[in-house]
């Protein structure tokens, strides 16, 4: 996975606090990297902002480690002359994984598409703190994994799971990304089938 890609340069950006996604990057002879589309940004410094911001908002400090891998292992150690692949992966593919976010971003819950996941308006939910994870969606929890669940799964799905959040904004009062969270649910409620 990436914390962030960088459409211009063509940088992935993770963000850990193990060390494991790093080995992971340099151990095997193919990296293969799956994300999702709404992960793509302009550059890289962009992506960095984000994964900064994933961090912060999600109660951290600051990352453990922050890696950057634009292209296979290179190494310009003799004669300033760039070698590639040297120690490490030898190939890179990138693979993008849409999972209904192009249908999204033309819809109602397109603001949605903003969420850099971090956690914040799960931190903050009265709802989350009595059910836990056991409340949203499958891949994301909380009132924002109710939302992202309709997108993934379908409004159909998400429907059921919108009557538990109380309206009680404070969702909409952590998030960086100043998603209508609240708003985004309220909608989904009226999409009885």
């Amino acid at each position: 996975g990436a914390n962030a890609i960088s459409a211009r340069e063509g940088t992935v950006v993770t963000v850990e606090n193990e060390g494991n996604v790093r080995m992971t990057m340099t151990i095997p002879k193919k990296h293969l990297v799956v994300s999702s589309i709404d992960k793509v940004y302009p550059t890289t410094l962009d992506c960095v902002k984000e994964a900064l911001a994933q961090s912060y908002f999600a109660g951290y400090d600051k990352p453990t480690y922050i890696s950057l891998t634009s292209t296979p292992s290179g190494t310009g150690d003799i004669e300033k002359v760039i070698v590639r692949p040297a120690q490490g992966s030898k190939e890179m593919h990138v693979v993008l994984v849409d999972n209904g976010r192009l249908q999204a971003a033309r819809g109602p819950l397109a603001e949605t598409l903003k969420c850099i996941k971090c956690g914040a308006c799960q931190l903050v939910c009265p709802v989350f703190a009595v059910d836990g994870p056991t409340w949203g969606g499958q891949t994301y929890t909380g009132a924002i994994g109710i939302v992202w669940t309709a997108i993934t799964e379908g409004v159909d799905v998400a429907n059921p799971l919108s009557y538990f959040c109380l309206g009680c904004n404070a969702c909409n009062e952590v998030c960086p990304a100043g998603i209508n969270i609240s708003g985004l649910i309220r909608w989904l409620k009226t999409q009885r089938t």
